[in-house]
């Protein structure tokens, strides 16, 4: 167990590094000839790519354990991951425009409970559909997408859709997991500690060593965390 999370959250570590290295190139590429605009295109298929190889080898990683072939497997599985791509992208966007929907028509909604049912106040009903609603979209969407990825990394195409995987991917004991580790080891780290600065702290060569040390403690508690859903999403 330690030893595949070790390696499962060294390899999310560095697919990151590499994320984060592919946009900031792709931010710094000036669109200003058909060339570089061509280039841009090319980073943006490159950050999907590293995106989708680092989850990959994450799940064959938890899965197999980790080996000299987990990136090879993982490069290999490239077109499987398509499928959750587009069908958690669309989930995503379809759940965004809901949200959207019940924002543009709150004096609608809440005129509607005023009349039909005596209630001036649903403040907490538009607020809770809110909150449910992000969190589908940014927890339990991309979980089941994962979930997905896994069941045609491990098991191939056929089927593509299997009624166990989906019961996999909404299970509300996984579900409550996923989203306790990702509250503690990536919300909260990057609400709370990104900015904080101890009080008195020098404005010497102290200032960016401490600056460095928070990032990277916050990279490596967000890696473990997404090593962990990553687990959370193999199908035993």
């Amino acid at each position: 167990m330690m030893v595949r999370l070790a390696g499962s959250t060294a390899w999310m570590l560095a697919g990151g590094a590499a994320f984060g290295a592919t946009f900031w190139a792709f931010l710094n590429t000036p669109e200003s000839t058909i060339f570089t605009l061509a280039l841009s295109l090319v980073l943006v298929l490159a950050m999907y790519a590293v995106m989708a190889v680092t989850w990959s080898g994450a799940v064959l990683g938890w899965a197999h354990g980790w080996s000299g072939t987990t990136a090879r497997r993982a490069l290999a599985g490239l077109p499987r991951v398509l499928p959750p791509l587009l069908l958690v992208g669309l989930a995503w966007w379809l759940v965004g425009r809901g949200l959207e929907w019940i924002d543009a028509h709150a004096g609608e909604i809440s005129a509607w409970f005023i009349a039909t049912l005596d209630s001036p106040d649903v403040r907490w009903l538009l607020n809770g559909a809110g909150y449910v609603g992000e969190w589908v979209r940014r927890l339990a969407i991309p979980f089941a997408g994962l979930a997905w990825l896994g069941h045609l990394l491990l098991r191939g195409w056929h089927p593509l859709f299997d009624r166990a995987c989906l019961a996999h991917a909404f299970s509300p004991v996984r579900l409550l997991l996923a989203t306790l580790i990702a509250g503690a080891t990536i919300h909260a780290p990057v609400r709370y500690g990104l900015y904080w600065v101890p009080p008195g702290l020098p404005a010497t060569w102290v200032e960016p060593a401490f600056a460095t040390l928070k990032f990277g403690a916050i990279a490596v508690i967000g890696a473990v965390g997404a090593s962990l859903i990553a687990r959370l999403a193999v199908k035993d």
